[in-house]
């Protein structure tokens, strides 16, 4: 024990909300991380304190989720820049909840290191007999707001269902002919939507059918290529039966996911954006 730092019994309270809406928010956006230890920043969840709400964000640079949670705040200059906390450890906490709201502390040290850095904050989740206290695994996070598209070439409005129901088909046929890496094509066009696994040179070996959708602002079909999982993982962020799509520009130009064709631009929204892969054959 004589190797571990000080930490603060008490942490100064920055937020207080609510269990269930900061826990299932939480985990929408831990979908979009992955553990990489090589790249902490890129394994953990930013939790940014702001006015009235607590902001969320998650990246491993292929995928960016984000998401506001009204709370009742307090706001300091050492809660500026945020904190990044590890995601499989935050999961684990927040399936150990007993009570109805969560309390978050705040220490950030004013001192700075040897290479002159600020030391990364010390975070405190608090729920009835729980309590976690971590350091933040960065410092500092990505401007992953100038990244979030402000404008969209049309949006579909699809049945979400169908389409996480037809990517898992379609990853299931590329685990079948041993396709590494998979890659599914979503194909957008004026009336439908379209989910095919790509099977290189023996694509006219499968087909399957397009589903229709409520397309606006794309006259010319258009077919983006993706990771099966990431996009199972995109789908499953969402709980409700329709779902938005909103291609921002080519098909190697980020899609964002949406509950409704208005959220793109909305802060407070839970928002779910896509890398395309590149056409290797292009």
């Amino acid at each position: 024990m004589d190797g571990f730092p000080p930490v603060p019994h008490e942490l100064a309270t920055v937020a207080q909300l609510d269990r269930d809406l900061f826990a299932s928010q939480a985990m929408r956006v831990l979908r979009a991380v992955r553990n990489d230890t090589a790249l902490p920043m890129l394994s953990g969840l930013h939790l940014e304190v702001l006015d009235g709400a607590i902001n969320l964000a998650g990246t491993d640079r292929f995928r960016l989720a984000t998401t506001r949670v009204p709370a009742i705040t307090v706001l300091t200059d050492t809660t500026r820049g945020g904190a990044v906390v590890q995601g499989d450890l935050l999961a684990k906490f927040l399936k150990r909840l007993t009570a109805d709201r969560i309390k978050v502390g705040w220490h950030a040290s004013t001192a700075a290191s040897d290479s002159g850095h600020r030391h990364p904050p010390i975070v405190s989740f608090s729920c009835g007999d729980t309590t976690l206290i971590t350091t933040s695994t960065s410092p500092g996070y990505i401007d992953y707001q100038h990244v979030l598209p402000t404008e969209s070439r049309g949006t579909a409005v699809i049945d979400r269902v169908w389409m996480l129901r037809e990517t898992q088909r379609a990853a299931a046929v590329l685990t079948a002919k041993k396709e590494i890496p998979g890659r599914v094509a979503v194909l957008l066009d004026p009336l439908a939507v379209r989910i095919t696994p790509v099977l290189g040179d023996r694509g006219d070996q499968v087909s399957a059918p397009g589903r229709v959708a409520i397309v606006t602002g794309i006259s010319e079909p258009a077919e983006f290529l993706f990771n099966p999982e990431y996009l199972v993982d995109a789908l499953q962020s969402f709980g409700e039966e329709m779902l938005t799509l909103h291609p921002t520009g080519n098909t190697e130009r980020p899609l964002v996911l949406t509950d409704t064709p208005h959220e793109l631009l909305d802060p407070t929204a839970f928002r779910h954006l896509l890398m395309p892969l590149r056409d290797p054959a292009a």
